[in-house]
């Protein structure tokens, strides 16, 4: 990992859901140092694709990030399950080296 898992670290590294936040054109003072999506200010459950479910991180936001943060899958794991679990829910995510 590239420093403690945020939507943005102190490093400058996002994990899936920061580019999410990214792309919903939050900023990145907006993301920087957030646990979840759950803790950006101004986000609504309508505007959270499914990540945010009755004012709480959603079962697949925790889906997500249990994912994003398991230290037993390798890079290839890792992106394979992010990808597949994103199309499920219509969130498409594109990893770039």
């Amino acid at each position: 990992m590239n420093g403690p898992s945020r939507l943005l670290n102190e490093k400058g590294f996002m994990c899936c859901l920061g580019f999410w936040a990214k792309k919903k054109r939050f900023k990145k003072k907006d993301i920087l140092l957030k646990v979840s999506p759950y803790y950006i200010d101004g986000l609504t459950e309508e505007k959270s694709d499914g990540l945010i479910d009755n004012e709480l991180n959603s079962p697949l936001c925790n889906d997500l990030m249990n994912i994003n943060d398991g230290w037993h899958l390798s890079d290839d794991e890792r992106i394979k399950a992010i990808k597949k679990l994103g199309l499920k829910t219509g969130i498409k995510f594109t990893f770039v080296e």
